[in-house]
């Protein structure tokens, strides 16, 4: 049994380009960055939509082994909710995303703001 030839490996695209060309959508980039860290966060945690923006967002592009890597950092800030503490702290502990372990998908946390 003969193997089809494998396919040259196809540049990864951001949540934001994969959502308009599977759908045509045009939402706006925030709410699609948004409803992605929702969904990475839970069930550990619950983003709090109503307090949460896309605060800078930009092409970054890294040298790693060798490769060169280009791909999007987005920072939001934002109130998100601890729903199960240890699977939250596994989630600190291990980030989120797919690019991880190319220093990607980093959460910083601070006490809420009051006032």
């Amino acid at each position: 049994r003969s193997q089809a030839p494998a396919l040259p490996r196809a540049p990864e695209i951001d949540a934001f380009l994969a959502e308009a060309l599977r759908s045509g959508s045009a939402r706006p980039r925030e709410a699609v960055y948004l409803d992605w860290l929702a969904a990475r966060l839970a069930p550990a945690a619950r983003l709090e939509r109503e307090n949460s923006r896309l605060h800078a967002f930009q092409r970054s592009a890294i040298n790693r082994n060798g490769r060169a890597l280009d791909g999007p950092d987005a920072i939001i800030h934002g109130t998100l909710s601890v729903t199960d503490p240890a699977g939250f702290a596994d989630l600190l502990a291990r980030g989120i995303g797919r690019h991880r372990s190319y220093g990607y998908g980093m959460l910083l946390l601070r006490p809420p703001q009051r006032g």
